[in-house]
């Protein structure tokens, strides 16, 4: 620990503000082009890249529900990253879902596997095509849910400091935790493991859920360390 009592200045990132807006601006040219040039390659990569943000958000989430649930006092200086990230489970990964939904055919290979292939027949009916969009929008709803009325609880409780607002919001944790329990290792299943619908594993959704909250935590640190300027 230093003994130093000056905290250094937070870093000045003013003059890179406008580069978030054109990484994304040359990304979205890129992933265009990559689309119409290779769609099955570009489902791959896309895949990949929404369920990376996928594991940061879910890692954050059950951040935010381990607070409530056991009241704890030093993850308060984290949980406004958490709720933050969190809230990628919302519109943003929504929107982010649509390429992997429109691609499906090509990147899962059971899609276009006969239904009377008994693996595939024992997996229905969620191994239908219209058995994975349903079961898609069903895990993107209760997590939007789940992490926009957490968010906006603690957003009101800001606001007017009420008691009220902790209940609920404990409330709100006490279900979320089992739904979040589920969704994770049947969304994990369906969108990553199903990549390989020959391949069995009773553990995968502990191996992914393991994966998100380290990977949430790392993101939590290093957003800690570039906006206080200094390690933890």
């Amino acid at each position: 620990m230093s003994n130093d009592s000056k905290s250094p200045a937070p870093l000045n990132l003013s003059r890179w503000q406008a580069a978030p807006g054109l990484l994304m601006l040359v990304g979205a040219v890129l992933s265009v082009f990559g689309a119409f040039a290779s769609p099955k390659e570009f489902g791959f990569s896309w895949l990949f890249a929404f369920i990376f943000y996928y594991t940061i958000a879910m890692g954050a989430l059950f951040m935010v529900l381990v607070h409530h649930l056991t009241d704890a006092g030093w993850s308060v200086g984290i949980r406004r990253f958490c709720e933050h990230l969190a809230s990628l489970l919302g519109w943003p990964l929504a929107v982010m879902f649509l390429p992997v939904a429109v691609l499906a055919p090509k990147i899962y290979s059971w899609m276009s596997v006969p239904a009377s292939d008994h693996l595939i027949a024992a997996k229905a009916p969620v191994f239908t095509h219209v058995g994975f969009y349903v079961t898609s929008a069903v895990f993107l709803a209760i997590l939007w849910f789940l992490s926009s009325r957490l968010a906006s609880l603690s957003l009101a409780q800001d606001q007017t400091g009420e008691a009220k607002f902790t209940h609920k919001m404990r409330f709100h944790a006490g279900w979320g935790i089992v739904a979040f329990a589920l969704t994770l290792t049947f969304s994990a299943a369906l969108w990553v493991k199903a990549l390989q619908y020959q391949w069995y594993s009773a553990m995968y959704g502990v191996y992914f859920f393991g994966s998100s909250v380290w990977i949430g935590l790392a993101t939590i640190y290093v957003l800690t360390v570039i906006l206080s300027g200094r390690a933890i």
